[in-house]
This record gives structure tokens, sequence and C-alpha cells, in this order.
């Protein structure tokens, strides 16, 4: 287990997925499947930094392919169900540390394939992507954890590939957190609970890359994302309660275009741009010959800087914030040995962000009050970086093929 990595916390075990979380009495409780699918891993703790290794949640059943927890009247469930069964199972704890195996009985189903809780204060609702006559989201109601009761599709929308869906509410709205081709969305709305429907407001927005998705609003006031993406548990603060973290959108993408382009050979170092656009993204797509370490340093000041390190020889990337007190240590990620790096940075309301490689690896950090100038690039052996700039652009009035190349040209 690491620290925060981009206000991530990575919990370490190949293969690890589906993960869970809760917040009772002062203390988390994170919740995951573990590699050989035959039991649950539990972590508690004050702090997401600190999580201490509670004992194992054994199945004695086949292996299990999801799952999901949740609290009530002081007395912990955990929802799981078994891989090749049309079957769900419930752990129940009421001291939080031994569990109660039993089944539960849920009518109607036709399988599920991904499920969470949403609780309400009169009911409780399980969504899934549960497969019925296209891709949509079944609901299912509850007042007794063990019986459930099929009430309708919240959504029915064949256009998309909706996986793991939960609903979590901001203000005035709701949005759908779900999973679709290994890509996160949020999608705002707004739930009716006597209908079970979902209405679509605005067009979804990117949240990271992963699989296995589970958003919830905390007792504490966090929002939290969980999933899971090659083979780690990614826990995700989304924000406090009046704002979620949601960028980029689509329609800024739609309007997001190559502006520049450079290639740069660097002996050892070398400065690579100047007047740095913080309303801009920018790519640095890194080639490595053998054994070349990196370090990629974006500056406003020689005391406020962020940078991204690659050590060829371990398959470390570093990241640091450090220098502008965003009170986030440096972090470490291993991507292994290549040889190429690409780095994508994103500035979007005073958070900024960085992917390393389409996401392989990514660390968001607080960035206001940082205004960077320019970019500095420092190597063991001479390396070609190649920079790519994305500005948005106005709608000039064209068809898309015309405004591309008006913007371009």
């Amino acid at each position: 287990m690491t620290d925060f990595v981009t206000n991530n916390l990575y919990l370490y075990e190949a293969d690890a997925f589906c993960g869970s979380v809760v917040y009772y009495e002062g203390e988390y409780h994170v919740f995951y499947i573990a590699s050989n699918q035959t039991c649950i891993r539990h972590y508690h703790g004050e702090s997401l930094l600190s999580l201490i290794k509670a004992d194992d949640i054994v199945s004695k059943s086949k292996k299990i392919s999801h799952l999901c927890s949740y609290v009530k009247s002081g007395i912990l469930y955990i929802l799981f169900s078994l891989e090749g069964k049309n079957k769900v199972k419930i752990a129940k704890s009421k001291d939080w540390n031994s569990f109660e195996l039993d089944e539960v009985e849920i009518n109607k189903s036709q399988g599920l394939n991904a499920f969470k809780i949403v609780q309400s204060q009169d009911s409780m609702y399980l969504m899934t992507s549960e497969k019925r006559n296209g891709k949509n989201i079944s609901i299912y109601v509850s007042n007794n954890p063990y019986i459930w009761d099929f009430i309708g599709q919240a959504l029915d929308d064949n256009n998309i590939e909706i996986n793991s869906p939960s609903i979590i509410g901001v203000n005035d709205y709701q949005y759908l957190i779900y999973e679709s081709n290994g890509t996160i969305y949020a999608q705002k709305g707004v739930f009716n609970k006597e209908t079970c429907k979902f209405n679509k407001i605005e067009d979804p927005c990117y949240l990271n890359r992963g699989y296995n998705p589970k958003a919830y609003v905390l007792s504490n006031g966090k929002i939290v994302l969980i999933s899971d993406f090659n083979g780690n548990i990614i826990i995700q603060e989304l924000g406090a309660l009046g704002g979620l973290t949601l960028n980029p959108n689509f329609e800024r993408l739609k309007n997001l275009h190559a502006k520049s382009f450079d290639d740069k050979f660097v002996e050892k170092g070398a400065k690579l741009l100047e007047n740095y656009k913080k309303e801009s993204e920018y790519e640095f797509d890194i080639e490595l010959l053998e054994n070349t370490n990196f370090v990629l340093k974006i500056k406003e000041s020689i005391i406020k800087h962020i940078y991204v390190a690659y050590d060829n020889a371990y398959g470390n990337v570093v990241f640091s914030s450090v220098a502008l007190n965003d009170d986030l240590k440096q972090r470490t990620k291993n991507i292994g040995i290549l040889n190429s790096v690409k780095v994508k940075i994103i500035f979007s309301n005073n958070i900024g962000q960085v992917y390393i490689n389409e996401g392989v690896a990514s660390f968001t950090f607080n960035a206001e009050g940082f205004i960077p100038d320019c970019v500095e690039f420092s190597c063991s052996e001479k390396t070609l970086v190649k920079i790519n700039r994305y500005d948005i652009m106005q709608d000039l009035g064209l068809d898309d093929d015309e405004n591309i190349y008006s913007n371009l040209f």
C-alpha cells in the first residue's frame, strides 16, 4: 500500500479487483476481491493513508465475481455474487470483525453483472447492469437486506454500454457513475425515486480509466470513487459535497485541436518550451534509448514547480508537487521498463492532472495559484521529445472537417 497518488490510494495485490468502501464512526473500511477470488480482503483505519489489514472474509462456495458494501442500523453488510451462479450471498457483521454468511433472494433476477446499493431514508436500491433486452440499468428495492424486488429500469439506452452503475447525489442533481469499454464516466441527471428513472441532463464527463467503479458520498462529506485498473485497487476523492471534479467533458474535447508540434533532441538538459499556456493541454512523447532516465519539470519559478521522473532501471515513474505545498508527498508508480513514455498534462478548475501512457499511471494535484511559465527536461542519454499542444478553439460555424483544417493551418 502506498500514499495517496493524485488523491488516489493504490492497494497493491496482483489482479485484485472490484472494491468497495464505507465510512462509519470515524473509520474507513475498504473491501475488495482477492486475486484468487475465494476471499474478500478487508482493511480499516482512520485515514486512507494508514489502513490496517483485518481478517479476510472467506467464501465457501465458487469464485467471487462482484461485491458491494453498505451500513444499515450500525450493521455492516457485504453483498457478493458467485461466478457462474445466479446467486448473491451476504456477509453480515455486528462487530465489524466477524461475519455471518447467508444467501440473498433477488426476485426476477436474470443474473447480476455488477451492482451497488444506493440508500435513501426509507428504502435501499440495488443498481445493476443486468442485461434485459439491451443495454440498461435494472433497479431492485428493499427494506430487508435479504430480499430484493425488481421494480424497473433506471435507464434503457442501446447506444452505450453501461457497466457497474452507481448513483450519487450532489446538490440538486444526481450523477450516474459507470464504466464503458475500460473508461469511467459521470453522467449528470435527475433520479426519480418513484418511477426509478434516471433522466440525463448533460453529456457524460470523463473521470478515469478503470473497471468496476463505485461512487460513494460518505458520512464525513467526502465523495469517493473506488475502481480497479491493471490489477490495482484505486480510491479517488472526487471532492467535498457541493462539487465534483469532472474533466474534460465531451463538449470540451470536440473543440480541442492540435495547435502546435515540435520535436527536440536533448543531449543532457534543455528548456523544451517557454510561455506555457495553462489553459491548453500538452503532450510530451519521449523516446528512450536503453537505460535512459529523464526528469520533466513544469516550472513557474525555481521554488514553484512540479516534475515527472522516470527510472528506466526499475520501470518507476515518480511525480512530485511537493513544491506547491499541496500536502501530498512524492508519489511512485511502476509502469515497467519502456522505450517510450508519453506524459499528458491538463489543468482544469485549479486541479492539475498528469497522465502517463494514456492512464497507466495518473496523478492529480492542487494547482490553485500555480502559473507555469516553462518546461525543462533533463536526461541521462540523448533523447527525442515530441511536443504537442492542444488548444480549445471556438466553433467557427464550419462543419467538423473544415473547422479542424482551419484551426490546424
